[in-house]
């Protein structure tokens, strides 16, 4: 068995990584299924909705804040702490007598979304760095693997159980991962800073990306206009603006804003920004492309069930091929894989605007080509980071990352539907999308991903020793 650096296996360190990974893949991905029912059973979506948002405000910051606190006081210390407080959040969810103790529940499971950064900065810190790439891409495969896996596990304990039988499920599995990454995982170096830690930054920072997110949450309820929705983006704005001065003037900020600055940093971030605004949303184009209905021009009538079947077997697909992209990146460099992987998505995209989207066969085909590679994107960006960040600020690093690319996605949830509003086709008292609206849409997000290109490849490359 080949040794890390640390002395500990290669593959039982990703294995006790994968496990810690699994927690936050499992608790974002299974509360989809159960949607539908608390629907039922409260008859309020509004309220039903905060089981998504309380999660995304607190993943927010946490992945930022705890990162960084990763890298001062121990990553595996940080880890097993954020693994507990997701145990903690899946316990009040799943003994919860209401749902507002449940949606509490889902802010504390919300802290989980803290454990890929701090597994990138465990990688780091362990393995070889000939290994890096590949640890990254195996990381991001299961966690593409896990989501589906938890839409399929969630559905399953729904037909059969109550619906917070999926909280007992992730609150068993941080169990286990707690007890393996406590007793197993190798003691992470903590790096002391100069003077006290800066908790300014972290209580400046998380309500301004919350604020943020919140505002972008409710504009798909309100109107940009409306007073709450511009209070909020305004003073999360405001917020975040003090925030980096703040930062900026501190010799050991909390968080780095300075890295910011740097091209190695920023433009891989700038490319992540540019393909979470909608290439990476998937799921909201090739979804509603499957389902809708034939006489509105385009679409193909495929039922929920037959449609959720191609797209798990697509996730498998970008699993396996974000794990051998991994092993791709250690031969050819990561910035070329993750650059041929946005140039694929492109031409994919440009296919159905081009007319691909006319047939099944066809329309199947190129959305089975882009998604694999939009899950090496969604991988492989963040090892472009990791390579170019100090070893003592990677999981700060791609913790910033996590948060641009959180605040990318929730724009791109409202980019696609109005995309889709531009050219509408009715029948009975039916409106759906018509034909030009998806040309439109496939045209933004070929562009998309051609923006997000342009960046990685401006990316400087890796000085060598």
């Amino acid at each position: 068995m080949q040794k890390t650096q640390k002395g500990i296996g290669f593959p039982l360190l990703m294995a006790l990584l994968i496990v810690a990974e699994l927690v936050c893949a499992l608790e974002s991905s299974m509360i989809y299924v159960v949607l539908a029912d608390v629907y039922r059973i409260t008859g309020d979506p509004v309220h039903a909705g905060w089981l998504l948002t309380a999660f995304t405000l607190t993943a927010a910051g946490a992945a930022a804040i705890c990162g960084r606190l990763g890298d001062i006081m121990g990553r595996k210390k940080v880890l097993v702490a954020m693994l507990g407080v997701a145990l903690l959040g899946s316990v009040i969810s799943a003994t919860a007598g209401n749902l507002n103790l449940v949606i509490v529940g889902r802010a504390f499971q919300g802290a989980s979304m803290a454990i890929l950064p701090l597994a990138y900065g465990l990688l780091r810190e362990h393995a070889a760095v000939g290994k890096v790439p590949l640890g990254v891409g195996i990381l991001g495969g299961v966690y593409a693997a896990g989501s589906g896996v938890g839409t399929l596990l969630g559905g399953v304990i729904v037909d059969t159980l109550h619906w917070q039988g999926i909280f007992v499920a992730s609150a068993a599995l941080a169990g286990a991962a707690i007890l393996l990454s406590a007793t197993l995982l190798p003691v992470s170096r903590a790096r002391p800073i100069s003077g006290s830690i800066d908790i300014l930054g972290g209580v400046l920072f998380v309500p301004a990306i919350a604020m943020i997110l919140l505002g972008l949450s409710f504009l798909k309820m309100w109107h940009w206009y409306d007073l709450r929705v511009v209070g909020l983006l305004a003073g999360g704005v405001a917020l975040l603006v003090i925030w980096f001065r703040h930062e900026s003037r501190l010799a050991n900020p909390l968080i780095d804003v300075g890295m910011l600055a740097n091209p190695r940093i920023a433009l891989p971030n700038l490319g992540m920004f540019a393909f979470a605004i909608g290439p990476i949303s998937m799921p909201l184009v090739a979804l509603p492309l499957l389902q809708q209905a034939p006489w509105s021009g385009i679409g193909f009538g495929i039922g929920g069930a037959t449609a959720g079947l191609i797209w798990l077997a697509m996730c498998i697909a970008a699993a396996a091929s974000v794990i051998l992209a991994g092993y791709v990146a250690v031969r050819l460099g990561t910035r070329a894989v993750v650059l041929g992987s946005l140039l694929a998505i492109a031409v994919g995209f440009g296919g159905l605007a081009a007319g691909g989207y006319q047939y099944l066969w066809s329309a199947i085909i190129i959305l089975a080509l882009i998604n694999p590679f939009g899950g090496i994107g969604y991988a492989m960006i963040p090892a472009l980071i990791i390579e170019r960040s100090p070893e003592d600020r990677t999981s700060e690093a791609t913790g910033l990352t996590q948060v641009i690319r959180s605040t990318a996605m929730s724009i791109g949830s409202l980019l696609i539907p109005f995309i889709l509003t531009t050219s509408m086709t009715e029948s009975g008292g039916v409106r759906l999308p018509g034909p030009a609206a998806y040309v439109l849409l496939f045209i933004v997000l070929s562009l998309a991903s051609l923006a997000s290109a342009l960046f990685i490849w401006k990316t400087p490359k890796v000085p060598t020793a």
